[in-house]
This record gives C-alpha cells, structure tokens and sequence, in this order.
C-alpha cells in the first residue's frame, strides 16, 4: 500500500533557513548599532557633566577667595555684589552672581547659560499666525 502524504520539498527548507539566518544578522547589525549610538550618547553625557563639574568646582574656589577677602581676575564687584563666569565648554558657561559680606555670602544667580552666537534656523516653514484668506 502506497501511502501519499504532504511533504515540503527540500529547497523550501532550505528557503526558511538562510532566510532566518538572514533575519538574525540583521537583528544582530541593528542591535550593534543601538548598543555602539548608546554609548556615545553615554559618553557624551559623562563629558558634559565632567565639564559641567569642572566649572563648578573653579566657581566654588573664586567664591572662596571672595569670602577670604581676595578678588580674583574677571570677577565684577558692585557693593558686595559680585558676579563672575566660569567656561564650561565653547557654547555654555556658568554665571555666578553672590552677595558677600565677610565670612558669609548669598547666591543670588547661579546658572548654566549660553554664550555661544545663536543662529536662526529658518529652513522650516513655520506657521506665523496669520491667515492667508482672512488677511489676518
């Protein structure tokens, strides 16, 4: 007795294999990617708050030398008002503005800011609120 039955020939099995090796090494390329973009963002962020602490700790020194009586180059005094900067990288720096009166001192303003030259982008159009069939 012959018995017929359903069977896949071997070349669509062998169609199924390459294809899923196919899609594991692209699976496999794009997680790569993501892990490699991941850590430069990483190393980018570990970079900035580097800077970011590096500024804070000359801050700190410049207040101390202002609570011991010394002024240091490039801090402004109004009164007992006393305002410096401190670069954090090209594009940001950190203002200080204190209040010191002897031994004891007051942060009115310290901040993270941009001091680089800011350029318009106008490659979007953007929507400017008027109207075009009312004229408004």
């Amino acid at each position: 007795m012959n018995k017929k039955g359903f069977s896949l020939p071997v070349g669509i099995n062998s169609l199924a294999v390459i294809l899923s090796c196919i899609t594991i090494v692209i699976f496999a390329l794009l997680c790569s990617s993501e892990a490699r973009a991941s850590s430069s963002i990483g190393k980018n962020a570990v970079d900035a708050f580097g800077a970011y602490y590096l500024a804070d700790t000359r801050a700190e020194e410049i207040l101390a030398d202002l609570r011991s009586g010394k002024i240091p180059e490039g801090v402004t005094a109004e009164g007992n008002i006393y305002t410096y900067t401190c670069p954090i990288t090209g594009q940001t720096e950190l203002y200080v503005k204190a209040e010191v009166q002897g031994s004891s001192y007051r942060i009115l303003t310290w901040q993270q800011r941009s001091c680089g030259d800011w350029i318009i982008d106008t490659s979007l159009p953007v929507w400017t609120g008027t109207d075009p069939l009312k004229g408004y």
